[in-house]
């Protein structure tokens, strides 16, 4: 069982003013109250309470679902009458600033305000309650959201928290959020702020009412003709108008939704047909006296409602005649398949059926090879695409270090000819005096010589000794960018070399799956010849057994007239034969007299 704690804040003003007007109503919260959110609060400010819970992080719906971040819904349900839905966005656009979304992607979390009593600054309530059952679900939060709710009256004193007495004389209304880290409104986007008053002319240069809406930091003002009216429209610009659309045209499809089911209703009227009708049943008494059974009933065709011709009776009596010839058929085909003369043709048919069917399980084995190759073949598309990605990072790499180790050999190159240039230059100049008017290269020369005299052997040795120097380290350096240029090269070319196996090896995979593609399509085409074709067996055997059985039912009654008519020229015929003797009798008494 949930814990529930409680919190009791009572706020006292910290403004050093002492009036009535700054002072807050008291404040009374808990926490934990509902058992199924995940984290819920009951706010009450003075008389206004608000009772608000979350439900989330939870599995959200497809067509809501964002990648990078969790997706926020805030529901707002007033205590009577319709969502008000500049609430609702508004408390979404607020609390989910607050909520560290990025830490949830692909998540719903859904926070739920229930309006309990309204006397005043009912939304800095349920922003304050929202807020309060975040805290209570634990979810991460980058700050946490306070709201306030003041008041301009008639004569132009700002009151904090009003009442709903207070309101009523009141010519501006305004809620507030701030948060705890910058403590700004003004430039945070969940900064809301309703003007609910006429301005008077001298104001706006004209007659007019004012809606103000602050949210992300867009003003929407709206201008009305009537001054008469004391409480302004909702203005709302090309950022409201998408919203408002959606909702025009889902209750456009309410109203033709439940004009249909009505329409559907009405129509699901059917005429049924009256028992013990004589007309019902003269189409079943030739089956009633060949097998010994009651007729059925017609049956209710309800795909029929609504769509009845005006003449009923003769529809009924299509159904039965319907309803007859099927009855007849099915016995007909019974007795043959007793008697074994249709033995033979179901037999076939039935071994038709199982060949059929095993056709059926090999393509549908096929078929699946097929899609099993063709998910290889695009592997091996993107693997190649892959390799040959590969293939031209390892070439532009390779391209640098080769115009690395070209401008290193060009640095050199000028290094070593400068320094051979300078020496020979100074070789010639040796036999000659050395002046301050000379080149500064000269003038760093003449600082190296002995103050005491020329000494231009030691000059010489020390300049040779700094240009071996230099000319070591560049050799080394050419060396080693050498020997990693030729190391590349050889690594890249092994690469290369297997690359390109690969790439045969796969294009033989190509062509034999291509092959089998080409065996797997005749296949295909071979069994669709031998579908047809046995759809064409199964039509001409149909066709025979229904002529045979409307043969064998037309001879059979053919049959049971003729064995009437003979039935009753056998007893006129012994009537005959009675006479005679009486009268032969007679005959035989007077011849003897």
């Amino acid at each position: 069982m949930n814990q529930i704690r409680r919190a009791i804040i009572n706020m006292t003003p910290t403004s050093p003013v002492e009036s009535e007007d700054h002072k807050l109503r008291p404040l009374y919260c808990e926490l934990n109250i509902l058992s199924k959110p995940d984290g819920s609060a009951v706010l009450t400010q003075g008389e206004t309470a608000v009772i608000a819970g979350v439900y989330g992080p939870i599995e959200v719906k497809p067509n809501k679902i964002l990648i990078e971040k969790a997706y926020v819904e805030a529901v707002y349900r007033p205590k009577c009458g319709l969502p008000y839905r500049m609430t609702e966005n508004t408390l979404q656009n607020t609390l989910e600033a607050a909520i560290l979304t990025t830490q949830y992607p692909r998540t719903q979390i859904s926070i739920s305000v229930q309006e309990m009593q309204d006397s005043g600054g009912l939304l800095a309530c349920a922003i304050n309650a929202g807020c309060l059952a975040l805290m209570n679900t634990g979810l991460s939060m980058k700050f946490l959201i306070a709201a306030i709710h003041c008041m301009v009256s008639n004569d132009g004193e700002v009151i904090l928290d009003p009442n709903e007495k207070q309101l009523k004389e009141s010519c501006a209304s305004l809620t507030f959020a701030f948060d705890n880290i910058e403590k700004k409104g003004t430039v945070s986007y969940y900064f809301t702020c309703y003007v609910r008053q006429v301005l008077e002319p001298e104001m706006t240069g004209g007659p007019a009412s004012m809606s103000l809406i602050c949210d992300e930091s867009h003003l929407c003002f709206g201008k009305e003709t009537d001054s008469a009216h004391k409480t302004s429209h909702l203005c709302f610009g090309k950022r409201y108008r998408a919203q408002l659309e959606p909702l025009e045209a889902h209750a456009t499809a309410s109203v033709l939704e439940g004009a249909v089911d009505q329409l559907a209703i009405l129509g699901k009227t059917l005429p049924k047909v009256e028992e013990g009708r004589d007309d019902d049943k003269q189409g079943f008494q030739d089956v009633d006296a060949r097998f010994g059974k009651p007729p059925p009933s017609p049956r209710v065709f309800p795909e029929m409602a609504g769509r009845w011709p005006p003449d009923v009776d003769a529809m009924l009596k299509v159904q039965r005649d319907c309803l007859f010839a099927e009855v007849v058929l099915n016995e007909v085909l019974a007795e043959l398949c007793e008697k074994g003369s249709f033995g033979c043709l179901r037999t076939s048919l039935d071994w038709q059926g199982v060949m059929v069917a095993d056709e059926h399980k090999l393509v549908e084995r096929h078929e699946e090879g097929l899609e099993k190759r063709r998910e290889l073949l695009h592997q091996i598309a993107s693997d190649r695409r892959n390799m040959l990605d590969q293939r031209a990072f390892w070439e532009k790499k390779t391209d640098h270090l080769t115009s690395n180790l070209h401008d290193t050999y060009l640095t050199g190159g000028l290094t070593i000819s400068y320094a051979e240039s300078w020496e020979h230059n100074r070789r010639e100049q040796q036999g000659l005096v050395l002046s301050r008017n000379e080149d500064t290269l000269h003038d760093a020369i003449e600082h190296l010589q002995d103050p005491e005299g020329p000494n231009e052997d030691r000059v010489h040795t020390e300049v040779m000794r700094f240009l071996a120097k230099d000319i070591e380290v560049l050799k080394k350096n050419l060396d080693h960018w050498t020997d990693l240029y030729d190391a590349e090269m050889m690594q890249r070319e092994t690469e290369n070399m297997q690359l390109r196996s690969a790439l045969e090896q796969q294009s033989e995979e190509h062509r034999e799956l291509q092959a089998e593609e080409c065996r797997m399509k005749q296949i295909m085409k071979d069994a669709t010849i031998l579908r047809a074709q046995y759809e064409e067996k199964e039509k001409i055997i149909c066709s025979v057994v229904a002529i045979q059985a409307w043969w064998r039912g037309v001879s059979f009654r053919a049959g049971i007239k003729i064995g009437q008519i003979k039935k009753n020229k056998k007893g006129k015929k012994k009537r005959k034969a009675k006479g005679g003797i009486k009268g032969s009798k007679t005959k035989g008494k007077l011849k003897k007299y």
